[in-house]
């Protein structure tokens, strides 16, 4: 299992790419990683595909044959935002061919609301409800994609959590501490995500690199080179900020939740194992300030109280 989580966070084209390693373990790894990845998006994507447009008939979970450019939902999240896609004309003209849109890869599927600038394609790219929907889903667990919606032009952004969540967060906590995210996200990590979420609203019967001469590689190299290789303080610090809310809104909140969960469980070790019988505490006096158990977790509260400031202030 750890290989495979090792292979997803590099990215399985980057190590397909070194001809150098000959390490069957680690090609396995990334097959598996890839396999089962895609599986269970390709069910994920149907789902909430159907919740959000309630197509008829609803979308196949089992199989990609009724997505892709003929199906008005998923065309539209395919098609490039250069495009108007209610324009009938356009429509035909990609789903025939003889507009090409092989080589653009700013799909209205990585923006919010499928609506981005085609003067200023990086406003929105890589904030859609359904590309955070899909990294989450991957990489904290699947039940955490249900807290993601998109909430307005700037991206995507958590829903109110109902108080019978709470078990749900608890896994998020544990699965991300495996991954050992330690509260960050990796551009390669997203573009692995981006890659997953285009391919499966396609209508391919399987894993392909290329599919109807869009090549899913090449999607993955502009993504990561988006955020490795810009040119200009301007755009570092624009792809900067991108890492910054990816990082703010799918990896810290369950990283601080695990913090709270690591104070309330001390507070109670204390209150059960250091104080043997703790002070009483007298009508209308605060037991937190009163006696022994007050000087002893204090510290300890403190120390955590400035690991928490400097996670949520180091992403601003």
């Amino acid at each position: 299992m750890y290989l495979t989580q090792v292979c997803r966070d590099s990215g399985f084209f980057s190590i397909c790419s070194y001809p150098f390693i000959d390490s069957p373990q680690l090609q396995k790894g990334a097959n598996d990683a890839r396999s089962d990845d895609v599986r269970r998006i390709k069910e994920e994507i149907a789902l909430w595909l159907n919740l959000a447009y309630a197509p008829n008939p609803p979308l196949n979970t089992k199989c990609r044959s009724d997505r892709g450019m003929q199906n008005d939902i998923t065309g539209r999240l395919l098609c490039p935002i250069e495009y108007d896609w209610d324009d009938e004309l356009v429509r035909n003209g990609i789903r025939a061919g003889t507009i090409n849109i092989s080589e653009d890869y700013f799909l209205r599927c990585f923006y919010p609301y499928g609506i981005g600038d085609p003067d200023n394609v990086e406003k929105g790219f890589l904030r859609s409800g359904l590309l955070v929907k899909t990294y989450s889903n991957i990489f904290i667990s699947p039940s955490s994609s249900e807290s993601f919606s998109d909430e307005d032009e700037n991206g995507a952004a958590r829903k109110q959590q109902r108080s019978s969540n709470s078990q749900k967060k608890a896994t998020k906590c544990n699965v991300a501490n495996i991954l050992g995210m330690d509260g960050r996200v990796t551009p390669r990590s997203i573009a692995y995500a981006a890659v997953l979420l285009a391919f499966n609203l396609t209508d391919a019967g399987y894993w392909m690199e290329i599919y109807n001469q869009f090549n899913f590689r090449a999607l993955y190299a502009l993504i990561v080179d988006f955020f490795e290789g810009p040119s200009g303080q301007a755009a570092k610090r624009r792809s900067q900020n991108l890492l910054k809310w990816w990082s703010a809104y799918v990896i810290l909140p369950d990283f601080i939740y695990m913090i709270f969960c690591l104070i309330f469980a001390t507070d109670r070790f204390f209150l059960t194992i250091m104080v043997h019988p703790p002070t009483p505490a007298s009508p209308g006096t605060n037991f937190w300030h009163k006696g022994q158990l007050g000087k002893k977790v204090y510290p300890f509260n403190k120390a955590v109280v400035y690991i928490f400031e400097y996670c949520t202030f180091r992403i601003n």
